[in-house]
């Protein structure tokens, strides 16, 4: 993907790509079946945000020939848990609590991508904000927040970084 700087940065959310960040997040994505399944794959990555790639498939498609909504939500919250999840430790995992979306236009056959950046980080929560592209354009198509909760991990509980 050819982007000027700006646009990079502004889809990107914020800060310097860290290369471990993204290998991280790669093999926490190999272990997601719903990453898997959508194909959803990490772009690039660092501490606090996280731009991801869902490929366009017709399966995605509405009876008006639209990708659903659901769709795209689901790409925004995974957006965002690949940011709050570049701050947690091994001791720690982190659940989504809310997430609130907007859509602003339609996109059909196109590929989307998601730039989500922590703006909040505290001990038990984190807020995040997402914007959604057609990655053909570049063009926005939606804009999301979410909550995430942030616990201590039981020794047999989620797996957080490792």
């Amino acid at each position: 993907m050819d982007l000027n700087a700006d646009r990079r940065r502004e889809i990107e959310h914020v800060g310097t790509s860290d290369s471990q960040v993204v290998q991280a997040l790669q093999a926490w994505r190999d272990r997601n079946k719903a990453w898997n399944y959508m194909g959803i794959d990490v772009v690039d990555a660092g501490s606090g945000w996280a731009l991801v790639r869902m490929p366009f498939r017709p399966e995605l498609v509405q009876n008006n020939g639209t990708v659903h909504g659901g769709f795209i939500a689901m790409l925004a919250d995974s957006a965002t848990g690949a940011a709050v999840w570049s701050t947690i430790g091994p001791e720690e995992y982190m659940v989504t609590v809310d997430l609130h979306i907007n859509y602003m236009r339609p996109v059909a056959d196109s590929d989307l991508l998601a730039g989500a950046g922590v703006r909040y980080r505290g001990r038990t929560t984190a807020t995040v904000e997402c914007t959604i592209y057609n990655a053909s354009t570049l063009k926005q198509v939606s804009a999301a927040t979410a909550l995430f909760m942030i616990r201590p991990r039981k020794p047999s509980g989620p797996v957080g970084p490792e």
